[in-house]
């Protein structure tokens, strides 16, 4: 699991992805329910794939003797390797590679591909968090006199992964999407600009982020796991860093925010007078203002081109709160398992969804599953054009010093831990063939990490040359 944070652009790109003939699914959307905060429902857009795969199994291509002797070569030394390697520019996937395709191994951060997808599906494309200011009642707003509003105020969290000071979104998460600053900005015209400019707040400010349970580690991980990773939170911001940094980190999620919002409500000059700290949801909230997240879709290239730990665990909350709020790592890890096996098939014998970002030494994948995931991806384009424009290519993310001079050609997520590396993704070849490949290592020593990286590497490279088949 490569632990560096980039600052990166949310844009999607566009995935270069040739399917020729072999789109049978038909993609159709529709309405669910989002995220669920118990003052607050959203409604999202879900893709749904409905039919079957044409081709239930790959079929036998050419064998190419150089990816044989690569495969074999590595395979000798280091058994717990599972290798899929697919041309899927046709009708049925051609098998033209590979080696224990069925055994699951931990996959590190190829786990992300399938929060990724569930969040996509679930949540859809367009799906955006919105984090509200509220009050308790309406007749509060009512009683704003000479620019005071006298009553407490509270920031209900959605559980947003993204949700930033502008600062902190500026260097870290790309400049798209509304900040907490934006927040504290809207709240100086509660009702309006016809209305009065709140320059006062005599109450105390609260946050309230039970839109999850109230654990900050995933059930998952080891002592370890914990000490790498930021507290989660339904009120989350700045990536619970401390600061406007990728520094220490925060020991009150809630707190932290509460006072993040307090400086960027001075910063919008509006004055407060209270405590700070966690509070309850109002039973009859009003919205004094309102900021949304950028779409599930640009968080998906925010998380995965770096390969964010934080985002992927935060999302797989949301997943579990969008189907019983509070949400749980446990709950969205079920969403997982449901929407792949139901509707992808990909959830197969041995896999095992533990925590969304890979951290976890339960997760469990086969190169065949994930080869699997990303081919569907490729052919319904609603939810999987998303998740291969969010995958880094060639000098970007985690594939900065990898591959050279397949920029544009080759879109994938790479994982990695003390003793794992894995790999998959797609390449589309100098003869216009296009592969889907699938390379998971375990077992490794830490000084063979960049080994595994260069076997993954040369097969990737021999397939944008051009293999047999």
């Amino acid at each position: 699991m490569t632990r560096n944070r980039l600052a990166v652009s949310a844009i999607s790109i566009a995935a270069v992805i040739s399917v020729g003939s072999a789109t049978r699914f038909v993609v159709t959307r529709q309405t669910g329910q989002g995220v669920k905060a118990s003052a607050a429902a959203a409604t999202v857009h879900r893709p749904r794939v409905l039919g079957v795969r044409p081709c239930a199994h790959a079929v036998t291509g050419p064998e190419d003797v150089v990816l044989r002797g690569t495969i074999g070569g590595w395979i000798a030394t280091h058994p717990a390797t599972s290798v899929t390697i697919w041309r899927t520019d046709s009708t049925c996937p051609i098998d033209v590679g590979g080696a224990n395709n069925t055994l699951a191994l931990l996959p590190a951060s190829n786990e992300k591909l399938l929060t990724t997808t569930a969040a996509l599906m679930s949540l859809g494309p367009q799906y955006r968090f919105t984090t509200r200011l509220v009050v308790a009642t309406s007749t509060s707003l009512a009683r704003i006199s000479h620019g005071t509003l006298a009553a407490p105020v509270t920031l209900i969290g959605s559980g947003d992964p993204v949700f930033a000071t502008s600062a902190y979104s500026h260097s870290y998460l790309g400049a798209n999407g509304d900040t907490l600053n934006a927040l504290a900005s809207r709240a100086r015209h509660p009702l309006g600009v016809a209305g009065p400019t709140l320059t006062r707040i005599v109450g105390s400010l609260r946050v309230n982020g039970t839109v999850f349970d109230s654990r900050s580690v995933s059930p998952g991980w080891t002592a370890a796991d914990i000490g790498s990773i930021q507290p989660l939170s339904g009120a989350a911001s700045n990536e619970d860093f401390a600061g406007d940094s990728q520094g220490s980190v925060v020991s009150s999620p809630v707190l932290a925010t509460a006072q993040r919002l307090r400086a960027a409500l001075h910063g919008a000059r509006i004055s407060t007078v209270g405590a700070v700290g966690a509070g309850p949801l109002p039973s009859h909230p009003t919205t004094i203002a309102a900021v949304t997240s950028p779409t599930i879709s640009s968080i998906a290239r925010i998380m995965n081109v770096p390969s964010d730990d934080f985002i992927a665990e935060q999302l797989l909350k949301a997943l579990g709160a969008s189907a019983h709020a509070p949400g749980t790592s446990a709950a969205g890890a079920a969403v997982v398992r449901r929407d792949l096996a139901a509707l992808l098939g990909v959830i197969r014998p041995g896999s095992r969804v533990s925590d969304g970002s890979g951290l976890s030494r339960g997760d469990r994948e086969s190169s065949l599953s994930l080869a699997w995931l990303i081919l569907d991806a490729q052919r319904n384009l609603a939810w999987g054009g998303p998740l291969l424009a969010s995958l880094p290519t060639a000098g970007q993310g985690t594939l900065r010093t990898r591959l050279h001079g397949l920029a544009g050609r080759v879109h994938a997520k790479t994982g990695t831990l003390n003793d794992v590396s894995s790999l998959t993704g797609t390449i589309r070849a100098s003869d216009g063939k296009t592969y889907t490949f699938s390379i998971l290592c375990n077992g490794l020593k830490s000084a063979q990490i960049q080994a595994a990286h260069n076997f993954q590497d040369a097969i990737v490279q021999r397939l944008a040359h051009g293999v047999a088949g």
